[in-house]
């Protein structure tokens, strides 16, 4: 017959190998215990080569000798978020990920391990690099346009100008942005009208 324990370990073990980003669990002496399909994927490291190891020896992020999370977690029962670290691959490669921590309890309310959750940022920071290099050619175009171009948001906010723009005016490009469009540029005796004009623009009146 099976014990209901049993029954509830591999409940437990289905739920982590369904979950998408890396989990693993510890015991009180930061032993791995367990080691998710998704963590094998991230590290290149199996189960079997991971389990009753430290997770320092394993991963060897840039926090272990410092202030790790998960031995915070161990020694003062208190969730951490939102970490960005680097962990090391079996490879050897250098892998930014974003991880969570969590205490394991037992019924008595004693912190008996912890779990930590990490999901790899490789994908996002290469996006976020393009979206850099993107933004930095448009930078350039703008820049060598021959005219003034300036985007406002609807409260009259200079977001963006371009270099020309910035000539012209006679301003740096930060004294300009974040800035109102007709304080910095209009004439006072003309300020009043052409901001009641913009928000008639902008209600499309």
């Amino acid at each position: 017959m099976i014990k209901e324990d049993e029954i509830t370990k591999e409940f437990l073990e289905n739920i982590l190998e369904s979950m998408e980003g890396g989990v693993f669990t510890v015991d009180k002496n930061a032993r791995i215990t367990s080691f998710n399909r998704a963590a094998e994927e991230i590290t290149g490291f199996k189960r079997g080569e991971v389990l009753n190891k430290e997770c320092s020896d394993i991963l060897k992020s840039d926090l272990c000798q410092e202030i790790c999370p998960l031995k915070d977690t161990l020694e003062s029962g208190k969730t951490f978020f939102g970490y960005e670290i680097m962990i090391t691959s079996k490879t050897g490669k250098r892998i930014p990920v974003n991880i969570s921590t969590s205490p394991l309890r037992s019924n008595n309310n004693e912190i008996i391990g912890a779990v930590e959750n990490f999901r790899d940022l490789t994908k996002h920071k290469g996006l976020w690099a393009k979206l850099r290099e993107e933004r930095n050619k448009a930078r350039q175009y703008l820049n060598i346009a021959g005219v003034i171009i300036v985007a406002i948001n609807d409260e009259g906010i200079v977001s963006l100008i371009n270099r020309k723009g910035c000539d012209v005016l006679g301003y740096k490009e930060e004294e300009i942005r974040g800035k109102n469009w007709c304080d910095l540029c209009v004439p006072e005796r003309m300020r009043k009208e052409r901001k009641n004009t913009f928000k008639k623009v902008m209600a499309g009146e």
